[in-house]
């Protein structure tokens, strides 16, 4: 189906006459189609200019701008897509085409949703019901989606509107826009009925709407609508309790999307059948469920949703379920049986933290792909993999050869309360010593249970793969009750161990160095950074840009020249939550984490990669995980083997002491990047002016640490 889209694409040629705005458009139906949502959205931009571009305002032109609201969103740029679909909405509204506006508003109600902005998505549903008064179909899913919405916001699930939406949506004709708008109503009536005063009603009414749909799309010959309703039905006996029926559905459901290669539904599914098994107590049968589930969802290149919301609720629970379930089974197993289990565990957390990577920065082709971890773990590391669950911590350690399994006594909520106490108290200097009650108490979950494993390798480097709110901490500061980790162990930190290549055996050759020193863009000035500057390039070879050097021509230039091994940005930088609001602050420009990697990443594919990215100035908003995940990830998407970065903004002139200790520490052929670091923090830390964790403890080793 895919290559006969494509081919199809390929033949259309459209020449520049009345109708080739529309055979444009054609083009990017098929392109769309076909899962080339960039070729799509270039087809898209040539048919608006050949209709008249934004002025003027026919259907086409408010087509096109609809087309490419979806084609942006299938790339998970819902800037754009927003953006898009307002512009033909306006369009739509000056020439009083209220019908043409009701579907694109409908449309850019999804789009909010998925953004994670619910209130917009409440009034574009809202309009879009409205306006779609004369066409049934189109007025009953606006008025589900925005059901759905206020259920999202806790304003949903009234009986009375569900029973009511429910009977319109029965007296339409029979098409496959009635079978979903049943499918959706099910769905609502499943998620209403644990708030209501008689669950059981709804749970019938969800049986009786998914039962009718499921009709339907049989009727339909529809594989696609057949194996949602399956799974749809399966959900609703399976909330109202009747465990046999539920499974039996559920499996019809994976059934029918086998055999419908281009449906995206069977991980769903296949997860469905094993969370049923599980709660049957099946847990063989629930594990080779969840492994079919993840492996179809890998097949169809799913594990990229593009919204935060979808990859949190459609794809992060898979992977958290399967190694709940695999944690449990591995505690009672003993010998090679364990051994072998504990390998899959760590591999699909390992498939996970990628997974998650790719997410944050909303693109497969970010991360590359991942090597065996078992093959790529050095002897003097120990690889810490934290899973935070509602009930327990489990720490999976690997110590190269071996892998061992620890749970602990703590859940979820209560150390993400006690890792934000200590990363408050860690932050502020003028908070004193505040911090060690929550730095002990850290460190007695995470790290006490691992000390036999730890004095079992000599000098290990201890390195973490983190799991949600430990992503905003530096392990460093954790606190044994007479030592800081650091003072024991080299520490790093990596967004998955199989993303580490090779080590790096070729000595510093050059550091590009790049520095603000004056105010500039409205940020304040820098001024150790000079010093910084010129500590560095007294001890390795370097090429400085400051101020007025440093800006993005240049930049670009030097890194596609070639040859350096460091490239330092002693700048302001800012991780967020949304990685096209995260930047590096240039003399002339901010440079996104998309134009880094556009600079840098060419130098991947070389044999002389960029080895470290040093970020000297950079901060992550406090507590948030997702920043700080797109912090973690900085390195793999700017192709770098490593970062040197700080979690927060600190002194600068405590910066450039530790930075230039650091590359004083790297410059002796025996030190690795972490050695090299750690170095660099014990200096600080023996200093009476920066003895507070705040001026040396947020700084961190991401990526490869040797």
């Amino acid at each position: 189906m895919q290559v006969r889209a494509q081919d199809a694409c390929s033949d259309v040629s459209p020449s520049r006459t009345a109708k080739s705005a529309e055979a444009f458009v054609g083009v990017a139906d098929c392109h769309q189609a076909s899962g080339d949502a960039l070729r799509a959205l270039d087809a898209l931009h040539s048919a608006l200019e050949l209709a008249g571009g934004e002025q003027d305002d026919g259907s086409l032109t408010i087509t096109i701008l609809g087309r490419l609201g979806h084609s942006y969103a299938a790339l998970g740029d819902y800037r754009n897509a927003l953006d898009s679909l307002s512009r033909g909405i306006d369009a739509a509204a000056r020439r009083g085409r209220s019908a043409e506006a009701a579907p694109l508003l409908n449309d850019l109600g999804r789009m909010y949703m998925a953004a994670e902005q619910p209130i917009q998505g409440l009034a574009a549903f809202a309009d879009a019901e409205r306006l779609a008064a004369g066409a049934d179909e189109l007025r009953l899913t606006a008025a589900i989606n925005l059901e759905r919405a206020r259920a999202e916001v806790g304003a949903g699930g009234d009986r009375r509107t569900l029973d009511r939406l429910a009977g319109e949506a029965r007296n339409l004709a029979p098409s496959r826009s009635k079978a979903a708008l049943l499918l959706g109503l099910a769905e609502l009536y499943g998620e209403a009925a644990p708030r209501a005063a008689a669950p059981q009603r709804l749970h019938r009414r969800a049986r009786d709407v998914a039962t009718a749909a499921l009709a339907l799309a049989a009727r339909l010959d529809d594989p696609a609508l057949l194996s949602r309703a399956y799974a749809q039905l399966g959900a609703s006996y399976a909330a109202a309790g009747a465990a046999t029926e539920a499974l039996t559905a559920t499996r019809h459901a994976v059934l029918v999307a086998q055999a419908d290669a281009a449906d995206g539904g069977l991980y769903r599914w296949e997860w469905q059948t094993a969370r049923l098994l599980r709660a049957a107590g099946e847990d063989t049968a629930a594990l080779a469920a969840f492994r079919a589930a993840i492996d179809s969802l890998e097949n169809t290149q799913a594990s990229l949703v593009a919204s935060r919301r979808g990859f949190r609720n459609g794809v992060l629970p898979l992977y958290e379920q399967y190694a709940d379930v695999m944690l449990e089974r591995t505690a009672r197993l003993a010998g090679p049986e364990r051994e072998r289990s504990l390998r899959e565990v760590q591999s699909t957390l390992e498939k996970l933290r990628i997974a998650e990577v790719r997410n944050y920065f909303e693109n497969q082709c970010t991360v590359p792909d991942a090597a065996d971890a078992a093959n790529v773990q050095p002897a003097d590391s120990v690889v810490v993999y934290p899973v935070l669950f509602d009930d327990r911590a489990e720490l999976l350690v690997s110590t190269g050869d071996r892998l061992f399994q620890f749970t602990v006594d703590v859940g979820l909520a209560e150390l993400t309360h006690e890792i934000g106490m200590l990363r408050a108290s860690i932050e502020d200097a003028a908070a004193g010593e505040t911090y060690r009650e929550h730095a002990e108490r850290v460190y007695d979950w995470l790290i006490r249970p691992l000390e036999p494993v730890l004095n079992d390798v000599r000098d290990p480097t201890l390195v973490m793969v983190p799991d949600g709110p430990l992503r905003t901490i530096p392990l460093a500061v954790l606190h044994d009750g007479d030592r800081f980790l650091i003072e024991r162990y080299a520490i790093g930190t990596t967004p998955g161990l199989s993303l580490i290549g090779a080590v790096n055996t070729e000595p510093v050759t050059r550091v590009l160095l790049n520095g603000i020193v004056a105010p500039v863009r409205g940020f304040p000035g820098l001024p150790f950074v000079a010093e910084e500057l010129d500590n560095i390039s007294n001890i390795l070879p370097s090429t400085v840009l400051e101020d007025e050097a440093f800006v993005t021509a240049t930049l670009q230039t030097e890194i596609l020249d070639g040859g350096y091994s460091i490239v330092h940005m002693a700048t302001h930088a800012r991780f967020e939550s949304d990685y096209r609001r995260s930047f590096l602050l240039a003399y002339d420009d901010l440079i996104t984490l998309d134009q880094l990697e556009d600079y840098m990443g060419s130098q991947r594919y070389t044999d002389r990669p960029v080895d470290l990215l040093v970020l000297s100035a950079c901060q992550t908003a406090a507590g948030d995980e997702r920043a700080a995940l797109g912090l973690a990830g900085v390195a793999v998407k700017a192709g770098a083997r490593s970062a040197l970065a700080s979690l927060w903004f600190i002194n600068d002139e405590s910066t450039a002491q530790l930075v230039s200790e650091f590359y004083r520490q790297l410059a002796d052929p025996a030190n690795g990047k972490a050695d090299a670091l750690r170095g660099a923090q014990l200096l600080l830390m023996n200093d009476p002016r920066h003895r507070h964790p705040a001026y040396w403890a947020p700084f961190l080793m991401i990526g490869d640490w040797r």
